[in-house]
């Protein structure tokens, strides 16, 4: 695991009562953890891609053209959602670099807030290299991007848990 320097931190208030801090990734953390994903989805993107629109462009080369669009965003969405849900709020690169998306309540994360964070990726990352969605990063209390505040989820760096101290009580 790659180490990451201290920041921002957010306080969760559970429906239970419980109050915790959790130490906040910031936007170039981020990034990175993106450009690592994105690894990934190019790889997938160009082994599905000639697949899905090789026999649409024999037959007509805009048509190709526009399954190989609709065939990276359906990859790129649905590599989003798909790894953060089965993942528990992480795609591979958050895991690599220690990074979780996590509610803002503390509660469970839900596939809605899954699907609203991923579907407004798009947003963020325009005009150019995330530039909405860093924006927004550097403008939020939480370090969250459009898709964040929309899906109210934070994203977090996992600590090791500590054991608790256990001296003072008799």
């Amino acid at each position: 695991m790659i180490a990451i320097p201290q920041g921002k931190t957010a306080e969760i208030h559970t429906p239970e009562g419980v109050t915790f801090a959790l130490p906040l990734a910031g936007p170039v953390v981020r990034f990175l953890a993106w450009t690592a994903d994105l690894g990934c989805i190019l790889t997938l993107f160009f082994t599905l891609q000639p697949l899905m629109a090789g026999l649409f462009t024999l037959l007509d080369p805009d048509l190709g053209a526009a399954v190989s669009i609709l065939t990276y965003f359906a990859i790129t969405v649905g590599y989003g959602i798909a790894t953060e849900w089965w993942l528990r709020g992480q795609t591979p690169g958050k895991r690599l670099f220690g990074l979780r998306v996590l509610d803002l309540q503390g509660l469970r994360l839900r596939f809605s807030q899954v699907v609203i964070r991923n579907l407004l990726r798009a947003v963020d990352s325009l005009p150019l290299a995330y530039l909405v969605g860093g924006l927004a990063c550097f403008g939020s209390r939480h370090g969250q991007r459009l898709g964040d505040l929309a899906a109210n989820t934070i994203v977090a760096r996992q600590t090791a848990l500590a054991l608790p101290d256990l001296e003072g009580i008799t």
